[in-house]
């Protein structure tokens, strides 16, 4: 194996830009290291004839990642829900075969595959295929989601999992994952410079979701999103890095430099909700997560529900339905199966 570690600034949600190559002849190694960068799967070579050969780059950049794989044999991988994080891939040699919920996609060169977090899935490939992938944040998209649409999520995000590249859109959206993964592996890349790379997971994750279709493509095309003032997007920022810490509504007055009565019509008009509104929301929204993918076999509705401050537990629970479509004890009990 190549010298390749993920140093403590690689993590995701730092603007970090490193591409050492990852090289193993070893499949319980591999699958170690793309469980730290993905989430943690089930690994099996399925043909020993060809020779297993692992050659992966990564590239960590705020809540994304661009990753390139080639496995040299034929591998299936079981990851089952990917519960925080929406996954885009693009074979670039061979094919791969893809079980998503109940429904089996055959991808190949041309064809942009975009896999949601909700749905259980295990993917095969032949040897000789080749690949990109990118790992994009389930928080940062619903985050940019809403900004399109000025206000939260009442469903979650769910993309139509095929996406061919001769269309319009498949070309920009497979144009930009290739182009962002040539410049963030070449030595002689402009894009090292953090002012760049602030705006990449941006301009990926805004690309995704105006070129695939989704549950919220008819609203976010029909609307005409309004600039909102940096303030808002400021509050927003805070407020989804400290959702765990307790937070007023004086607290986002002062982080913001206005008055509680200019913060609150300035998330009324670019956002249709109020701060503490968005706060619940987010709060919500970890507490689906954490219900997905409980700490241990003990975790109850009730603890994680605590934790994210609901201590109403029938209202947190009428609400969450509404969210989701289920209920949280439901959620944590698929989440054990």
């Amino acid at each position: 194996m190549s010298d390749f570690f993920i140093p403590a600034s690689h993590r995701r949600g730092q603007f970090v830009l490193a591409s050492p190559v990852f090289e193993s002849q070893d499949p319980d190694q591999t699958r170690d290291f793309v469980s730290r960068i993905f989430c943690a799967h089930r690994f099996d070579v399925e043909d020993n004839r060809y020779p297993f050969d692992t050659t992966i780059t990564h590239v960590q950049i705020g809540r994304i990642s661009i990753n390139s794989f080639s496995y040299g044999a034929n591998v299936s991988i079981d990851p089952g829900h990917l519960e925080d994080f929406y996954l885009l891939q693009m074979v670039l040699e061979g094919a791969e075969t893809l079980k998503y919920g109940t429904k089996e996609f055959h991808l190949h060169p041309g064809l942009i595959s975009v896999i949601g977090p909700d749905v259980s899935i295990k993917k095969s490939s032949p040897a000789g295929t080749r690949k990109l992938l990118v790992r994009i944040d389930r928080t940062l998209i619903e985050q940019i989601c809403m900004q399109h649409l000025g206000h939260g999520l009442n469903k979650p995000l769910q993309f139509e999992v095929e996406l061919m590249q001769s269309s319009g859109r498949g070309m920009n959206l497979g144009g930009l994952i290739t182009f962002l993964h040539d410049q963030t592996t070449s030595k002689e890349s402009t894009f090292r410079s953090p002012l760049i790379l602030a705006n990449i997971e941006h301009l990926l994750t805004t690309t995704l979701l105006l070129s695939q279709q989704s549950n919220y493509s008819e609203e976010i095309n029909s609307s005409v999103p309004s600039i909102s003032p940096g303030f808002v997007r400021r509050v927003e920022e805070f407020i989804d890095a400290n959702a765990d810490r307790p937070i007023t509504i004086e607290d986002l007055s002062a982080l913001a430099g206005v008055s509680t009565r200019s913060l609150f019509a300035g998330f009324k008009k670019y956002r249709n909700t109020t701060p503490m509104a968005h706060l619940r929301f987010v709060r919500m929204q970890r507490t689906h997560r954490d219900l997905q993918s409980p700490h241990d076999k003990n975790t109850t509705v009730t603890e994680i529900a605590l934790n994210w401050g609901f201590a109403h537990l029938g209202r947190f629970t009428a609400e969450y339905r509404r969210m989701f479509g289920e209920s949280p004890s439901e959620t944590l009990r698929l989440a054990r199966r």
